[in-house]
């Protein structure tokens, strides 16, 4: 029997979310995030693609999302902050995943790009950096 990518994104993450979706191929793993959260869905909740056919990014800036070549998901978080210092979480979520890659990984170029994105710099490439990851809070 043949196991998809699917079968195995859904078991690792399964041992760590009360609740995963994982998707072929989905609009936007933000979109059906939250829908999920509208409906209740519990903290912690990741939606998962291999795919995005309509991904978004800050200020609804469209983002390809090729399958098979990145990884796509979403988290539904309820964290228990006043909401005056909610501007702050996406600071702090970019800068605890930038510190989890580091430490993972040790990327000797890693740097946050404000407000949300975590990059690794790149001379060879025309932006001078390549982006890992966006927070999109």
């Amino acid at each position: 029997m043949i196991r998809r990518a699917s079968d195995e994104v859904r078991q690792a993450l399964s041992s760590v979310s009360p609740c995963v979706e994982v998707h072929d191929s989905i609009d936007s793993t933000n979109f059906r995030a939250l829908a999920l959260a509208d409906q209740g869905t519990p903290n912690g909740t990741v939606v998962w693609a291999d795919q995005q056919t309509a991904g978004r990014g800050r200020r609804g800036r469209t983002w390809f999302s090729p399958g098979m070549s990145h990884l796509y998901l979403s988290v539904v978080l309820r964290p228990a902050i006043p909401a005056t210092v909610a501007p702050q979480f996406t600071l702090d979520v970019a800068s605890a995943v930038a510190q989890s890659i580091d430490d993972l990984a040790s990327v000797p170029e890693l740097r946050l790009k404000w407000p949300n994105d975590i990059v690794v710099l790149d001379a060879h490439v025309d932006t001078g950096f390549r982006k890992l990851a966006g927070i999109l809070t």
